[in-house]
């Protein structure tokens, strides 16, 4: 977990979210809705990690198990191979991927395999999947490209393929710069908040961090302008129609970019709450690398 984590949260802050969660679970124990109690005990052994408590965290992660066994095919399998991971209990993850293949997408088996020290396995699949990004990005919209061009470059560098990193680094650059102003000025506030954070990282990754802090800088105008009275309800709405479509892609993108992407976003919270602090953990990120 990188230290800045610490910095996006109280003592008192965590410990409330905490009691909040636990609420929840026993809410949904009440109604026997297994899924969301074991989405309240992810995110508050996810809480405890923060707080370095990991007798708790652990608990909770393998009450997770302890569900998904008790009731098999009541909720979604993710939530117990995400909580096996992290108690360091991969083999057992991987088992039950293999015992239903098709329900898994193969970047979940690459994580696997990483954690197994499989890593030639692991980089075959990241491979794979920079291939198939690289070959979207030819076919997509003009707007797409540069995301998946760096999508690409980011599975490259998983894959251990660094000339095609710098590669498709340098390409994502250059769509990015042939196109940023040629966007039609039909988005809304938020909409704006996440292209430009992906502008950001582009520029991040390629070590222009001086022009990747601005777009992160004006990422976070946007943000706090697309919760204000004026647009609070058109970004709340584009939230739940575009999940489907722009944000879930801009999830993926975004949940790729961040190692620590689970101790930031948070799915009970509002999504006000998880722009903010993602975008002020990318802006400390930032200013560490400029630093050195």
């Amino acid at each position: 977990m990188n230290p800045i984590i610490k910095k996006l949260y109280t003592r008192e802050e965590l410990e409330g979210k905490i009691e909040e969660y636990m609420k929840d679970y026993e809410k949904h124990e009440s109604k026997n809705e297994y899924e969301y109690m074991t989405f309240a005990c992810g995110d508050i052994a996810t809480l405890y990690e923060i707080l370095e408590d990991k007798e708790k965290s652990n608990y909770y992660y393998e009450r997770i198990v302890e569900i998904w066994k008790a009731h098999p095919g009541k909720f979604v399998d993710l939530e117990c191979i995400s909580a096996l991971s992290r108690l360091q209990r991969s083999e057992e993850a991987l088992k039950i991927v293999l015992s239903n293949p098709k329900s898994w997408g193969v970047g979940t088996l690459a994580i696997l395999y990483e954690e197994l020290g499989r890593k030639e396995e692991a980089i075959i699949i990241y491979s794979g999947l920079a291939h198939c990004s690289y070959e979207l990005c030819r076919v997509c919209s003009p707007f797409w490209k540069p995301h998946y061009l760096r999508k690409a470059a980011d599975l490259c560098e998983k894959a251990k393929k660094f000339d095609r990193v710098s590669e498709y680094t340098k390409a994502a650059v250059e769509e990015w710069e042939k196109n940023k102003d040629n966007i039609e000025n039909t988005l809304y506030v938020i909409e704006e908040a996440w292209l430009n954070e992906e502008g950001g990282y582009i520029y991040e990754k390629a070590g222009q961090f001086d022009v990747a802090m601005k777009y992160y800088q004006k990422t976070q105008s946007k943000y706090e302008l697309a919760y204000t009275d004026e647009h609070v309800t058109s970004t709340e709405v584009t939230y739940v129609e575009f999940f489907s479509d722009w944000w879930s892609k801009y999830y993926e993108f975004f949940l790729r970019q961040i190692p620590d992407f689970r101790f930031i976003h948070f799915r009970y919270e509002h999504c006000r709450k998880n722009d903010y602090r993602r975008i002020t953990y990318r802006l400390l990120n930032l200013e560490e690398k400029m630093r050195k």
